[in-house]
């Protein structure tokens, strides 16, 4: 295994020197150093370490937890697997990813703390190794996460776990399920397959539903998504065709392709646009040309949802809607019209990529914008991106270099624009009008003319706003009068 995995890095780095690159989806560059630290093996990334492989020898590891100044936060697919002679490895709290078979087979490992950094566990990490040993199931644990189980009717996780790594659960036969009010992350595919399962309570802890991590359960009849879930990855609940009333919380701020696809609540739609409560999450095919109007009151544009739609070549977008999804018009050949409004947060990843719009205003409220966002805009011409603090993805595929782009000064576009050598300009900070008491005409001075309106206006000759009327009133007497006229009138002539 060990011999297997140098030799297709090997293979890996020369197929590497002889292909052109292309954008990847994310902000992964492709492997640029390998080396070794001790017993481990490790690769390099742009901003992160990857462990990836570790002497068979090794009794006992020190994960350490930066490599040249990068941060160390994945431990690779199969990196320890079958380390028999492992015993004890300490996981530092950089690490973020925990991938599959990680430490498969190191049937001495009894200690390997999991810290409360790691967000995902891959299938059969820990499998085979003597931290399992003496649990007695269905549900086996290491450190706070639920990692493996055994075929069983019902389940109730116990308290304190924080994660559920991925594909625990999948077709055990569940037909019952507790999960406790501590579980933060419930993983990749952790219970799909279980088509017995009938209802599911995902409490308030929750923050991330896995991809796949319901999807083919076919009985489920009944789902409560609680306030605090912030990510529900794609095809979380495919093919769960009886679940036919889903309520998204307003936590939620991404949705993953698919999610709920052929779900009832989904099929029940004729389309073309569908909706999963106050999210959109698909666009039927269609022969002829669509100009789409998204329906007042929608929150967020799913991950993928008009991905491909050559047919769409216009999108109305309402206020309200915080979430422009990943890929959410990618390639989307025909769309030449689109708004973002001023509601949006974020910007995902490729969410107009490969789109024919000639121009984007990105409004102040933005705060994101993802990997290659408006990439291979052909036509894009002008994009202008008005919050100076919104955080752009430091890569020259975000952006098309066909843009000019319309930059605060000492903003973060500005800094992108120089960065990347793009033709840019400075936009302008349009100051508010400043009211003055007494200056009801609004020229920037309190002199005869105003008096001369006061006493107009008293006697019905003109009428004043209520702004005026509030400017007008320099005595403070709570009402317009000559009085005022006159106040004015003795203090353009009294030294001030």
């Amino acid at each position: 295994m060990k011999l297997f995995k140098r030799i297709l890095g090997t293979l890996t780095s020369a197929v590497c020197a002889v292909t052109v690159c292309i954008p990847l989806l994310g902000s992964e560059a492709s492997a640029a150093t390998s080396g070794t630290a001790g017993y481990l093996t490790y690769t390099v990334y742009d901003n992160y370490v990857e462990i990836t492989d570790c002497d068979s020898a090794a009794p006992n590891v020190n994960i350490p937890s930066e490599i040249l100044n990068l941060p160390v936060t994945k431990i690779g697919e199969s990196a320890f697997e079958n380390c028999s002679v492992l015993s004890e490895v300490t996981i530092p709290d950089s690490v973020i990813v925990i991938e599959s078979h990680a430490f498969f087979g190191c049937e001495n490992l009894v200690s390997a703390a999991i810290p409360s950094s790691v967000t995902s566990i891959g299938d059969n990490a820990f499998t085979a190794t003597a931290l399992l040993e003496g649990q007695s199931g269905p549900v086996y644990y290491v450190s706070t996460w639920a990692v493996k189980s055994d075929n069983a009717t019902s389940v109730e996780i116990k308290s304190g776990t924080v994660g559920i790594a991925d594909n625990v659960f999948s077709n055990c036969g569940l037909q019952t399920l507790s999960i406790p009010n501590t579980v933060k992350i419930i993983g990749n595919y952790a219970f799909f397959g279980n088509s017995d399962l009938r209802t599911v309570s995902v409490p308030s802890s929750v923050r991330t539903i896995g991809t796949g991590a319901f999807a083919e359960c076919s009985s489920l009849l009944q789902l409560a998504l609680s306030s605090g879930i912030e990510s529900i990855g794609s095809k979380a609940f495919y093919n769960c065709n009886l679940l036919e009333t889903i309520k998204i919380p307003d936590s939620v701020n991404k949705i993953g392709q698919d999610a709920f696809t052929y779900t009832k609540a989904y099929s029940s739609q004729i389309g073309p646009v569908i909706y999963i409560d106050t999210w959109v999450v698909n666009c039927l095919d269609s022969t002829t040309n669509l100009s789409i109007t998204i329906n007042s009151g929608t929150k967020g544009i799913a991950d993928g949802t008009f991905e491909d739609k050559n047919f769409v070549t216009a999108v109305s977008i309402p206020s309200g809607v915080t979430i422009i999804g990943d890929k959410a018009f990618d390639n989307c050949s025909a769309l030449s019209q689109i708004t973002i409004p001023e509601s949006t947060v974020k910007i995902g990843s490729y969410a107009f990529a490969n789109t024919l719009i000639p121009n984007v205003v990105v409004p102040e409220s933005v705060s994101v914008i993802g990997f290659c966002a408006f990439y291979g805009c052909s036509n894009l011409t002008d994009i202008t991106i008005k919050n100076p603090k919104c955080s752009i993805n430091d890569s020259p595929y975000t952006i098309n270099s066909t843009a000019k782009m319309h930059v605060f000064d000492k903003s973060s576009a500005y800094d992108y624009a120089i960065k990347y050598n793009r033709t840019f300009d400075y936009l302008t900070i349009e100051k508010p009008p400043v009211f003055v008491l007494g200056d009801v005409n609004s020229d920037g001075q309190i002199d005869v003319f105003d008096a001369i309106a006061i006493a107009q206006y008293t006697v019905g000759k003109i009428k004043f706003t209520p702004a005026q009327e509030a400017l007008a009133d320099f005595n403070k007497s709570g009402k317009v009068d000559v009085f005022d006229a006159i106040a004015i009138a003795k203090y353009t002539v009294s030294p001030h």
